[in-house]
């Protein structure tokens, strides 16, 4: 009960941005949430951390990989 209750929080804490529906994003993060408090149950704080960090390098590596030329510097 606590993990779904920490994955929303998770989910809440993380929509800066609008989405639509506006509910997407927190559904959209609740596995990934479940994933770092299983991770941090069983091997401490420094997993999850990594974990985050992966994430958030992929997630936001997207927009540079999906449209080179917008960030090309001439």
């Amino acid at each position: 009960m606590c993990f779904f209750f920490q994955a929303f929080i998770f989910g809440l804490a993380h929509t800066n941005y609008p989405s639509s529906p506006f509910y997407f994003r927190i559904v959209k993060l609740i596995p990934f949430s479940l994933l770092i408090a299983f991770a941090f149950v069983n091997f401490g704080l420094i997993v999850p951390i990594i974990c985050h960090w992966f994430y958030d390098l992929i997630a936001m590596s997207m927009d540079i990989i999906l449209q080179p030329k917008m960030f090309l510097i001439s």
